[in-house]
């Protein structure tokens, strides 16, 4: 923009007003600045004069992202208006500064100016994005007591109160705010849809988009967007096809990014990875979003490889991951233990402020620790500052080693995290009680327990549960174990299994199989796992009987398919009490004879029962399969 230096008149100022409301529209900060320069130089001073030109240039440069400029040209202001206010507040509050939004508008009311719709509806967008409830509702009741009564009646500020209260989590008050509402729109209900979407009421979210449609309204892209995300909460892969049927009569989709990205989220959540892929493959323009998405549906889904593959396409097609995307990358990483894809996603991160981005510190810990990695978790985790480490981090690095069988680091952890001034939540709770299982620590295991039961986390938790049953078992306190599972509102397999496993492991078959019997009459069945521990327990005690039912009944009664570890426990029993032959027979018909296991079951019973050519075989076929390096295998008497 050529700058032509004359005497400017009023007739300009229309001119001027109009031409940085464009550069604010366009966000054209450049053009803007160029029309600040020449506003400066014009004789008579007109930036110090006239209001209008002044609040022009606050807006401009707030809403072009430039909020130091903003201030400055508003500090120098010598009047102000409301206009020059609200342009300052909304441009923090449009850059998520809510904090400094809110501030502004207080010292505008300090300084006497009274605030109009716009000053009121930024301000509560700010005080929705900080949870600030008290300040909500105080403005609220300023709303109320206005000298302007008419307020209350006002579309757009009806609709920030309602969103205000939505985002606070007081429902109650938002559903009040919106049953006011003289005028009711599609912006109004999916604002409300939107709230109880965002804290779980996912049953009122769908109810009241139903009622929008019986009101005769049509649904846009948003309440779509809000309602497919309340389809891939619950799971329902019904409701899913439904929506997105009704989503592709209304051509909603065509060029909708936005509502595309929440499809493929919805259908990652209902375990559909397929037709999450296919909604992808149909994006004409990708984003960092829809990619994140996709990456983060192949790591929920346990497709981690696939994850990582999306993550370097993303890249090669030009996109640079953003927070999100790492973490989801990260935790791929973890879930395959694959150290060194890892570290080259910590390479390429490693110019970040870690210090400023706590949660992708938190996913390398997580990484490094599961993927055994633990000098290098550590190393990280001691580079935060002790205000930076969260509980997320402290709990990551007990998993790891508790995890690596190195319980007595996790406890450590875990007691010098609470010396920080962290409380346990129950995920560090419950790897820690499996340090002290691991470890049979039997006094730090009850002092834990003591403490989850004063926190009533035993109440509701389950998973909390089954980790306290698991650690008294393998300490053999198995009277306590026992009570806690009886305490249980209700039992489950894993709970159940905890118990008999510890059974197992200590040498108490008949303890091991009554709580068998027992989990049956209660209507629980046994998986795979829990068959593995009883038939552990059998081998070790001799009990042919007790064994060759149980084998029976996986398939018979419950149609598991026996793996290879059931039937080595089988030829270990045979083995052990004699029955080298049926030890072979078993071994000719199960699924695979190249395993370790197996032929040492041999080994061991053709040597204790004086079989020494069978024992040659067995013992030649061992070496093959492992490193012959082995001194065990060579101790044949």
């Amino acid at each position: 923009m050529k700058i032509i230096l004359r005497k400017v008149t009023s007739e300009h100022e229309i001119d001027l007003v109009a031409l940085l409301k464009s550069c604010a529209k366009q966000k054209n900060l450049s053009k803007g600045a160029k029309l600040h320069t020449y506003i400066t130089l014009m004789k008579g001073s007109w930036l110090r004069e006239n209001v209008y030109i002044g609040s022009a240039l606050v807006n401009m440069y707030a809403k072009c992202g430039d909020l130091e400029k903003a201030q400055k040209v508003f500090d120098e202001l010598p009047s102000r208006n409301v206009v020059s206010w609200n342009a300052l507040i909304g441009g923090y509050v449009q850059e998520g500064y809510h904090e400094k939004g809110l501030l502004v508008y207080e010292n505008m009311r300090r300084e006497g100016f009274c605030p109009n719709v716009v000053s009121f509806t930024c301000s509560l967008k700010a005080c929705g994005g900080l949870g600030a409830l008290e300040t909500g509702t105080r403005i609220h009741a300023e709303i109320v007591i206005s000298q302007e009564r008419s307020l209350m009646k006002n579309y757009m500020l009806g609709t920030s109160l309602v969103q205000m209260y939505a985002k606070c989590g007081v429902l109650s008050n938002a559903q009040q705010v919106f049953d006011e509402l003289p005028i009711r729109d599609v912006i109004t209900w999916t604002t409300l849809i939107s709230g109880f979407c965002l804290h779980g009421h996912n049953v009122k979210a769908l109810s009241c988009f139903y009622l929008m449609r019986h009101e005769g309204l049509s649904p846009d892209a948003a309440t779509f967007a809000c309602v497919l995300k309340v389809c891939g909460k619950i799971g329902s892969i019904k409701k899913t096809n439904e929506m997105h049927a009704e989503i592709v009569r209304g051509g909603l989709m065509e060029n909708d990014t936005i509502l595309r990205t929440a499809l493929m989220d919805m259908y990652a959540q209902c375990d559909d990875i397929n037709m999450a892929r296919q909604v992808f493959d149909e994006i004409a323009i990708r984003n960092v979003v829809c990619w994140t998405v996709l990456i983060c549906a192949y790591s929920q889904n346990d497709n981690a490889e696939e994850a990582l593959k999306c993550l370097e396409r993303m890249q090669c097609e030009g996109f640079s991951p953003d927070d999100v995307t790492f973490i989801c990358a990260l935790k791929a990483c973890r879930s395959i233990g694959s150290i060194e894809k890892g570290q080259k996603i910590h390479a390429r991160i490693r110019n970040l402020l870690l210090h400023e981005k706590i949660n992708i510190a938190t996913a390398l810990v997580d990484m490094y620790s599961q993927c055994g990695a633990l000098v290098q978790a550590q190393k990280l985790f001691d580079s935060l500052k002790a205000s930076e480490r969260n509980l997320a981090s402290w709990t990551a690095l007990i998993a790891g080693y508790s995890k690596s069988g190195r319980g007595e680091h996790a406890i450590n952890c875990f007691v010098r995290m609470q010396r920080e001034g962290l409380l346990p939540d129950a995920a560090a709770f419950t790897c820690t009680l499996k340090a002290c299982g691991n470890m049979r620590d039997l006094g730090m295991g009850k002092e834990i327990y003591h403490k989850v039961k004063s926190a009533r986390f035993l109440e509701n938790n389950i998973v909390l549960c089954t980790s306290v049953i698991d650690m008294l078992a393998k300490c053999g306190a198995f009277t306590k174990a026992r009570e806690v599972l009886e305490l249980l509102p209700y039992r489950n397999l894993i709970s159940w299994s905890a118990l008999i496993s510890g059974y197992a492991q200590q040498g108490h078959v008949s303890e091991a199989l009554n709580c068998f019997e027992q989990m049956e009459s209660e209507g629980v069945s046994p998986d795979d796992v829990t068959f593995l521990c009883v038939l552990n327990a059998c081998s070790h005690s001799g009990q042919l009987d007790e064994a060759q039912m149980l084998f029976r009944n996986m398939t018979r009664q419950y149609g598991i398919i026996p793996n290879l570890e059931h039937f080595t426990c089988m030829m270990v029993v045979f083995g052990g009490l004699g029955y080298v032959d049926d030890a072979i027979l078993m071994m000719k018909v199960m699924p695979s004879s190249h395993d370790v296991a197996v032929w040492v079951a041999l080994l061991t019973a053709s040597r204790k029962w004086g079989n020494m050519m069978l024992a040659k075989l067995a013992f030649e076929e061992t070496v093959q399969l492992c490193d012959s390096s082995h001194g065990s295998l060579y101790v044949c008497d």
